[in-house]
């Protein structure tokens, strides 16, 4: 017998809401994709599953926290950082609206 599982599909806004709190909290949290879920489940007000954690973190191309050294801690980080002023300038550019909790990038930071 095969047993068949429902995955809850995460709305447009939602995904954006994960790939955000991805990109700015993942790497710093140094937690798991599994306590990632649940930190994330309770700050953004809908479920997430670790599997979710996972498969956005890895379409982001940011690497499993188990999986680094903390040498490259601090260099993951900056990267990221960097990252996400890009995504957020080109949402500004877009002109579509930031997400709750999201501020524009200042003058010094887009350098």
């Amino acid at each position: 017998m095969t047993k068949t599982v429902i995955r809850a599909q995460l709305t447009t806004k939602q995904k954006l809401d994960l790939g955000n709190l991805l990109v700015q909290d993942y790497v710093k949290s140094g937690l798991s994709d599994v306590d990632f879920a649940k930190m994330a489940t309770e700050k953004l007000g809908f479920s997430i599953s670790a599997g979710s954690v996972a498969h956005y973190r890895k379409s982001l191309d940011i690497e499993a926290n188990e999986n680094v050294s903390a040498s490259s801690l601090k260099a993951r980080v900056a990267e990221l950082e960097k990252l996400n002023r890009t995504l957020i300038r080109a949402l500004i550019e877009a002109d579509i609206e930031l997400p709750e909790g999201v501020e524009a990038p200042t003058e010094e930071e887009t350098l």
